[in-house]
């Protein structure tokens, strides 16, 4: 088992702050950004650059400038406390569940979209990878609660989340961060960007990640580059070229078995042991090109073209839970292995057209998705007559001693070997018309065409009998999404607005489930209306949004079990209906100095009508009618301070994160997993080494020990448990 890092080790790198003294001008450090006004500007809830105060959406927007000074390694983790947003890391970060105004899963982030620089990160699977979006090259983040299908197709059923690259100075700084923290996690990383000649701007970003991990055998490691250059190349055209390299290995850490009453099967090694399937990782090797036109056609014209390339070579080796034992003291996996390469090439046109009363933009994209996917299973495949028991490619492993123990019965064989190719078409628009000087109305709606084949090759057993001859299954379809909102500014600092919009998904499903694929199926649909208030108070010392939503679903993808495959239904409809609220508060009337902000989330999500068969053999049947959706808290909270001490160029932050009860399983035999979490920060700057910073981050400062609690439709079966409190310092030096 690991060790702790101990508090000492961490402070080590703190005299390196005073090294340095340097009475050139420095490069200004980024300040506190934990104060985010609604005069800050956001983009992607309207295309539009416009401040929060005037967005008609549900919009927030977080810095990741000096991500480090919160302790944020893992993508995902700077949208907690982001109201209406539940984060999930369970497999030691791998994977980062996210699911937005009480919108769940089916397979993995499939009722939200990921967008970067305005380009959509989505798999052929219809599913986001967060993942894939390269953490070290972006700056900032802006989450859209709410369909965002109007402005960019499929997949925005509950809304978006946008992420921007590094912006480009225009002066020469750069910026050396080297940061250490528990369980030898070590990060170094170099940003650097100049003008080149008079037309060029170039920045240049590369860093690298590597620790053991908390658990066993959860260690990491990331490489990373990013390039970027804006050039002007006449007074009206500007052309910003791109490019991200990212080469990423992480272990996965196993679940804890769970009994049906939430209490944890106590295993050899506790909370940091980890029984999954031998040599279980994931890897990831990520490039990406895009190059984005802008022309001034006039003054009130401006056209944009956008082109994207992105290649994504990933493995996943692991083990899928098949249940416990407490009897013989064992764990039952399904051994996988799942080998996947895509292409996915990107080319949007918008332009946009802006007099004194309307706005309007128009424009048209393509996607072109090619992949091809192997799924390899290794285990103790067949019906035994002594157990009376069928296993599925099963590996059993005690967890006492860790042993694997049928190993001499295991085969293993290949059950997929296919070439998919997406297309998505699209044309939209959109018209912001400004009725009066404080009346905005904005209409717009979005024609998506999307289709998908796949090409099953011949899949065989490990004695070389062949499973599957191989076949094709193609599919197609359309949607169209409108929204509609209006926005009156009661005063400058105060608005509110009323919106609708629907979100759709093609429903398309895992490439694992489509060849049994129906074509009579539907895309799934989402209408969703919402009332918000955005105001700034008592001077701008208090900037607060409030939002009122209801988000229906319906058409919904299932999977049901047919024999040991699977086939897709529609079936069921859910409801999701609650109350955002965020506050920044500016206190420097009570303390010079002084700032803090707080969030809260109220989600009550229900399933209005799901009921569906399970096994076609047996035909059992699950009803989940009126059951509270699995994994969404039906409270969540956030609230932190930031004094800064001018004197010193210290500055101090606590955060409180909570996340209340969840329903664990699918009929609600258990609602269990509250728990609150306390961080701090402090930061120093000091005056007479001006390019200098150092930082001390403490996560889980109380060291509290809580589970991420997981079950099937029928009952409780998981816990992945929560990381300990963990140490991160950070050395900065502006030059």
């Amino acid at each position: 088992m690991k060790t702790k890092q101990t508090l000492l080790n961490l402070l080590l790198l703190a005299p390196l702050t005073a090294l340095a003294q340097n009475n050139a001008p420095a490069p200004s450090m980024p300040a506190d950004e934990s104060l985010v006004m609604l005069d800050t500007l956001v983009v992607s809830a309207t295309r539009t650059e416009k401040p929060l105060l005037d967005v008609p959406a549900s919009v927030s927007a977080v810095s990741l400038n000096n991500r480090e000074n919160k302790g944020l390694l893992r993508i995902g983790e700077e949208l907690v406390g982001v109201p209406g947003v539940t984060l999930r890391q369970e497999q030691s970060g791998v994977e980062a569940a996210l699911v937005i105004r009480g919108a769940p899963e089916r397979h993995l982030n499939d009722t939200f979209l990921l967008l970067l620089d305005g380009v959509p990160f989505v798999t052929p699977d219809d599913e986001v990878l967060l993942e894939s979006v390269p953490y070290g090259a972006v700056d900032r983040v802006e989450v859209v609660r709410g369909p965002v299908s109007a402005l960019y197709g499929r997949g925005g059923v509950s809304g978006s989340v946008a992420y921007s690259t590094r912006e480009v100075g225009d002066q020469a700084a750069g910026e050396l961060t080297l940061s250490y923290g528990s369980d030898n996690y070590f990060a170094p990383s170099l940003v650097y960007g100049t003008p080149l000649a008079d037309t060029h701007r170039l920045l240049v970003r590369v860093g690298h990640e590597q620790g053991d991990g908390w658990r066993d055998r959860t260690e990491r490691r990331s490489s990373s580059a990013f390039l970027k250059d804006v050039w002007q190349v006449t007074p009206k055209f500007e052309l910003t070229l791109s490019g991200s390299y990212t080469d990423t290995e992480q272990q996965i850490a196993s679940h804890l078995p769970l009994r049906a009453d939430g209490s944890v099967v106590a295993v050899t090694g506790g909370r940091e042991a980890n029984y999954n399937i031998d040599d279980a990782r994931s890897e990831r090797t990520l490039w990406f090109g895009t190059a984005r036109a802008k022309l001034a056609i006039s003054e009130e014209v401006q056209a944009t073209l956008t082109l994207h390339h992105r290649d994504n070579d990933s493995l996943y080796n692991g083990g899928f839970n098949e249940g416990v034992d407490e009897t013989a003291q064992t764990i039952r996996w399904n051994g996988f292995r799942g080998d996947g390469q895509d292409e996915t090439t990107f080319a949007e046109a918008q332009l946009s057209w802006k007099t004194d009363r309307n706005h309007l933009i128009v424009g048209a994209n393509h996607e072109w998705i090619t992949s091809h996917d192997l799924e390899t299973w290794t285990g103790q495949y067949g019906f035994d007559f002594a157990t009376f028991d069928f296993y599925f490619y099963n590996q059993f492993r005690s967890y006492r001693s860790g042993a694997l123990l049928n190993r001499a019965d295991w085969i293993q064989d290949r059950l997929l070997n296919a070439d998919t190719d997406v297309k998505v078409g699209a044309v939209f628009l959109q018209n912001e018309f400004k009725a009066t000087d404080r009346l905005i109305f904005t209409v717009g709606a979005r024609l998506d065409r999307f289709e998908r084949e796949v090409n099953f090759g011949r899949t065989t057993e490990a004695n070389g009998t062949v499973t599957l001859p191989g076949s094709s299954k193609a599919d197609s379809d359309d949607n169209l999404s409108p929204k509609f909102s209006a926005l009156y500014k009661w005063t400058p600092r105060l608005s509110t607005y009323v919106a609708y919009g629907e979100g759709f998904s093609p429903a398309f499903g895992p490439v694992w489930s489509f060849g049994s694929r129906d074509t009579t199926l539907k895309p799934e649909q989402a209408r969703n209306y919402e009332v918000g208030l955005k105001g700034e108070f008592l001077e701008r010392a208090l900037a607060v949004t409030a939002t009122v939503y209801r988000l229906d679903r319906r058409d919904l993808l299932q999977y049901v079990a047919d024999g040991v495959a699977t086939k897709t239904i529609n079936a069921g409809k859910q409801r999701a209906q609650g109350l955002e609220l965020q506050a920044n508060f500016d206190l420097r009337a009570v303390n010079a100095g002084l700032s803090g902000f707080a969030s809260y989330t109220y989600t009550d999500a229900e399933w209005i009508k799901n009921r569906f068969i399970v096994d076609e053999f047996t035909g059992e049947e699950i009803d989940l009618s009126g059951k509270n959706v699995v994994r969404v808290p039906a409270h969540q909270f956030s609230t932190g301070l930031t004094q800064a001490l001018a004197a010193t160029g210290v500055s101090l932050s606590i955060w409180y994160d909570f996340v209340g009860d969840y329903p664990v399983d699918g009929l609600n035999k258990l609602e269990a997993g509250a728990y609150g979490l306390a961080n701090a920060s402090l930061t120093w700057r000091p005056k007479q080494a001006a390019r200098w910073e150092w930082s001390l981050v403490v996560r889980n400062a109380l060291d509290k020990e809580y589970n991420l609690l997981r079950g099937t439709s029928r009952e409780p079966v998981e816990a992945y448990p929560g990381a300990p409190r963990q140490f991160l310092t950070t050395v900065r030096y502006a030059f």
